[in-house]
């Protein structure tokens, strides 16, 4: 199938110039179509109606210069023009190609007689020169497509060469880094990163490059104003056309809030795991408490019959007899104690009875006591004389004083003597009782607000669970009272919390009995 013929316009007033071009063109007239006009303005109402490939115009015409129609109807370069001319020189050269034209030439015999030759030439130029046109706009478009979605994207992204310089990052990057995007390009990991990191990040860059493959790896990121972060790093190899690796790819994206998310979620699970050991502790305690008070029994039954049976005889010491009536007696406090563990540790439902918060009190000090001796700590109680009424839960009580006093010694432990110092105070209040613990030790952490202690799973000690006070706190709230701490003036803090005393009436109500009458004055 024969190609289609170019259309070429002829722009000449000279008819004998006119007439030779034709001339040699008819020889051609299965590749090309020639129109002829005589002047500018014929021209270009005749490109108006038709389309060109190319145009020949003669440099001086009667109404312009064949330079004139490089641009028709504000169409910049529609189609290629070579210019003619029979006064050839240098600066006429110079202007001519300054103002767009594909090329100049003299007018002769023989270039007129080979116009058809210079023609095809002149338009395998322009195919030539409108693909490397396109190319170039293809790979602006490609770079401006590029930069646009690596601005957009919440991704740092960069790339290096095979010397580890960097050749191009976004703008989050440069931000990150501190930087204008132009002060980073040149620069290398040694250049922007502590020497042990930008040893890691050429490390992974020298595994892309060798292997060909990509990567992608966790690691620490050091930013110029955010300080150490962790990042999610995907590393690809750049290559060429020909598939050479000329350099690396590289984006990343912050992932400090997920890793610092997974290390809560594991220490809430090594708290969870410590809190349930405990229950289990408690269930032990419990059952050996239990196991604990027949040999007791045994020993205290045995220690009456031993106490009755020399009782009778003569010349027995009186200090046998006192030794044994010491051992009923610790026998008695032993079983006094197991029991307040085996009550202490027993899982029950919580259960509303009248109670004097003076005992509830004094029975947690006892729970501590051996505790408070073993760490060499003075523990001191001051209670109120009369009565101090309360309708709680005894054991769940109990719970919060046992967790403060322990917090309480955990405060003062390995201080100097004269701080190990812990005391339990209570108001005398006629409508709310309230008990305070305090210590000389360390005091509650800096720039933490003391309502923080109480949260769930906030603790301030490296083995701790987090959970004493914040169970604590649901404890009081559930009885109708509140918790608190707060700093001393000088060492240590006290914590605090109140509970509602009972009332007259209000017992009369719960308990469906009547108080004695008061004695007789």
């Amino acid at each position: 199938m024969p190609s289609a013929r170019h259309c070429i316009l002829l722009v000449e007033d000279d008819p004998g110039h006119a007439a030779l071009i034709r001339r040699a063109f008819q020889n051609f007239r299965d590749q090309y179509e020639l129109l002829v006009a005589t002047s500018i303005q014929a021209a270009r109402e005749l490109l108006r109606c038709r389309p060109v490939d190319l145009i020949l115009a003669d440099l001086l015409l009667p109404d312009g210069r064949g330079t004139d129609l490089v641009s028709v109807d504000g169409d910049e370069r529609a189609c290629p023009v070579v210019v003619l001319t029979s006064f050839g020189n240098e600066q006429i050269a110079v202007d001519v190609l300054k103002s767009g034209a594909m090329d100049y030439v003299v007018k002769s015999d023989a270039t007129l007689a080979d116009m058809p030759h210079l023609a095809g030439r002149a338009l395998r130029e322009w195919r030539l020169q409108q693909e490397r046109e396109q190319a170039e706009k293809a790979v602006r478009d490609s770079e401006a497509l590029y930069r646009s979605l690596v601005e957009t994207l919440p991704l740092y992204v960069f790339r290096k060469d095979l010397r580890g310089r960097i050749t191009f990052c976004n703008s989050r990057m440069a931000q990150l880094l501190g930087l204008a995007p132009e002060e980073v390009i040149g620069k290398t990991d040694f250049d922007l990163y502590p020497e042990e990191l930008a040893a890691k990040y050429h490390a992974d860059d020298q595994r892309v490059l060798t292997t060909g493959t990509a990567i992608e790896v966790e690691e620490k990121h050091f930013a110029e104003e955010a300080g150490p972060r962790w990042v999610r790093v995907v590393k690809t190899p750049l290559r060429d056309s020909r598939g050479n690796v000329i350099g690396v790819q590289g984006m990343f994206w912050d992932i400090t809030e997920q890793i610092r998310t997974q290390e809560k979620l594991q220490e809430r699970e090594e708290q969870l795991a410590h809190a349930a050991r405990l229950a289990t502790m408690g269930e032990l305690v419990a059952g050996v408490a239990h196991e604990m008070a027949q040999p007791l029994a045994a020993i205290a039954n045995f220690a009456g019959a031993c106490t009755t049976r020399l009782a009778g005889l003569s010349e027995i010491p009186d200090e046998v007899l006192s030794w044994l009536g010491r051992i009923g007696d610790e026998v008695q406090r032993a079983g006094s104690i197991l029991a307040r563990l085996r009550t202490f540790a027993r899982r029950t439902r919580p259960h509303l009875t009248l109670h004097d918060l003076r005992d509830i009190v004094q029975q947690a000090v006892e729970l501590m006591a051996f505790e408070v001796r073993r760490r060499g700590i003075t523990l001191t109680v001051q209670l109120p004389q009369r009565n101090q009424p309360v309708v709680v839960d005894a054991i769940q009580v109990q719970q919060v004083l046992v967790n403060l006093l322990q917090n309480a010694c955990d405060a003062v432990e390995g201080l100097e003597p004269s701080r190990c110092h812990i005391q339990v105070s209570m108001s005398d209040e006629p409508d709310t009782i309230q008990v305070s613990v305090a210590d000389a030790g360390r005091g509650l952490p800096p720039d933490t607000d003391p309502a923080q202690l109480f949260e769930t799973f906030f603790t301030t000690k490296p083995s701790g669970t987090g959970m004493g006070l914040a169970i604590s706190r649901r404890i009081i709230e559930s009885h109708g009272g509140r918790i608190w701490a707060m700093p001393n003036e000088g060492y240590g803090a006290t914590f605090c919390f109140t509970l509602p005393s009972a009332q007259k009436d209000d017992l009369r109500h719960i308990f469906q009995f009547d108080f004695p009458p008061a004695p007789a004055k």
